[in-house]
């Protein structure tokens, strides 16, 4: 299923579940995935200065806790640092971790374009095809 907002879009397989609120977008897979999604616009009628401002404290405040949510307790990164990368129009700080005992996957991404900050979290068991999975998630994302 394609989810769209103002400023995003991405793809979310058929079979999982949607049980998002007014907050955020959240989906469930059948084999215990969730996929936690927010975002932020930047709008207004301020001048460039003060827009660029803005959007680099939102920007700032998605990397915040992304990485607050990567070196959580009970949790080792598998990735040491954010991954940087553009592509479908966005730029992507990537992160990923696992619990101490290997058992769940998490994995988190931050994508923003000039007008939006996007930030997706990703839980599930762990094995390949799971983290495989997060990363098709990813490059469904696209600046609109």
């Amino acid at each position: 299923m394609v989810k769209v907002s103002e400023s995003f879009s991405f793809e979310v397989p058929d079979d999982w579940r949607d049980d998002s609120d007014a907050q955020r977008q959240v989906f469930h897979g059948p084999e215990g995935e969730e996929l936690i999604v927010s975002g932020a616009g930047v709008e207004g009628t301020s001048g460039p200065d003060e827009r660029a401002l803005l959007s680099e404290r939102v920007l700032g405040n998605a990397l915040d806790a992304l990485t607050s949510m990567l070196d959580g307790p009970g949790l080792r990164r598998a990735t040491p640092a954010l991954a940087t990368t553009v592509h479908n129009k966005c730029q992507f700080w990537r992160g990923e971790a696992r619990s101490n005992d290997g058992a769940t996957f998490f994995g988190g991404v931050v994508a923003c374009d000039e007008n939006a900050v996007l930030m997706l979290t990703f839980e599930a068991p762990f094995s390949e095809q799971r983290a495989a999975e997060f990363g098709r998630l990813l490059g469904t994302i696209r600046a609109r």
